[in-house]
């Protein structure tokens, strides 16, 4: 969905229609038809930086049909202030690491930033790769009796759940690390380092062993902790394989 800004403040895509048609707030949100519209947007938005010619990350915030904040960042990363924002859902893209569309999936380091934004109304964190592939988590629901206690006690309940939470995930972006060495070292021990790298080509060697090392023991982590973490875990990138 490609969109231009036009005098009176629309956003009007190529085919057009009004169920596709947002506007420019007084506050500078972006109030869409529908939550599936504003995601759709998030997702152009954040592809679309990803495919320029400087690729870098751009980071969404929506909040159910309005688009709250847009943040712009570089190859690396992105940095963001959510301060006094309220948004249930935040997009972001990872650059190409290793061919088109071809990178991490969504990271303990983003995860960290969904437990840090608990209290802002945060439910989902995605990430889009140059293909318009995504990796995701999504909070699971919370049980029963938590509707049943008061607001104040439910919210302190949260903020334990929440610094639990993120304490874990700190310590898991710990343990990849560790892995990640372990991993490597073992393989220059055994002598398959190079081998390893020399199966695509030499040229590669970074490539070869972020698809081969890193991005494998990521997604088995991701897979096996987040349900420990109260998140559901998925996603469609290609250069991922269970």
């Amino acid at each position: 969905m490609k969109m231009c800004l036009l005098s009176p403040k629309v956003f009007i895509p190529k085919n057009l229609e009004s169920s596709n048609l947002g506007y420019v707030r007084p506050d500078k949100t972006i109030k869409f038809q529908s939550p599936a519209v504003a995601l759709d947007y998030a997702k152009n938005t954040v592809v679309k930086a990803l495919k320029s010619d400087k690729p870098h990350e751009k980071c969404v915030l929506i909040d159910n049909d309005v688009i709250v904040k847009q943040f712009k960042g570089d190859h690396n990363g992105v940095n963001f202030n959510t301060d006094g924002l309220k948004f249930d859902t935040m997009v972001h893209g990872h650059p190409d690491a290793y061919g088109e569309g071809l990178t991490y999936p969504i990271n303990f380091t983003d995860i960290i930033a969904f437990f840090e934004n608990t209290l802002n109304g945060i439910k989902r964190s995605i990430v889009y790769n140059s293909k318009g592939e995504y990796s995701m988590v999504e909070a699971l629901p919370r049980a029963e009796a938590y509707n049943k206690l008061s607001p104040f006690i439910r919210e302190e309940f949260i903020k334990l759940d929440n610094r639990r939470n993120l304490a874990k995930s700190i310590r898991l972006e710990q343990e990849h690390e560790k892995v990640n060495l372990e991993r490597f070292t073992e393989l220059k021990r055994t002598g398959k380092l190079k081998e390893l790298a020399q199966s695509i080509d030499d040229e590669n060697f970074f490539a070869t062993l972020l698809a081969k090392v890193e991005i494998p023991i990521l997604h088995k982590m991701l897979k096996e902790n987040a349900p420990e973490l109260k998140l559901e875990y998925r996603t469609n990138f290609s250069n991922i394989k269970d």
